[in-house]
């Protein structure tokens, strides 16, 4: 389900996601989804090293540099990747949480002791 929120944007980023929007042939909307959904699997790896997001960057990288060589990229190919990349996220952010309450429970044990 999608939610609706307002963001603000730096003219400088307005330019290169509509840019990005238009070269995959994407909505604004997806595009930004598609950017955070990939920096979220990655600051969850930073912070937690034994979750593994690259996997679903990779699949992402080779796409951009397939498009970017001038080489055909289905759009059931671009959309198979977009929908595993929101998959993989989500899986992401369900570890991030798991791992944040092990810590909290952490934390209140030591204060309790």
């Amino acid at each position: 389900m999608l939610k609706r929120n307002q963001v603000l944007l730096n003219d400088w980023l307005v330019d290169i996601i509509k840019a990005m929007a238009e070269k995959y042939d994407l909505s604004f909307s997806e595009t930004i989804r598609i950017f955070l959904c990939i920096q979220l699997g990655k600051m969850i790896t930073i912070a937690y090293p034994k979750h593994d997001h690259s996997l679903v960057c990779n699949e992402t990288e080779k796409i951009v540099q397939r498009k970017n060589n001038g080489n055909p990229v289905s759009m059931e190919e671009l959309h198979t990747a977009i929908f595993r990349l929101y998959f993989e996220s989500r899986k992401s952010a369900e570890f991030w949480h798991k791992e944040e309450k092990k810590i909290a429970k952490q934390k209140n044990k030591k204060k309790n002791t």
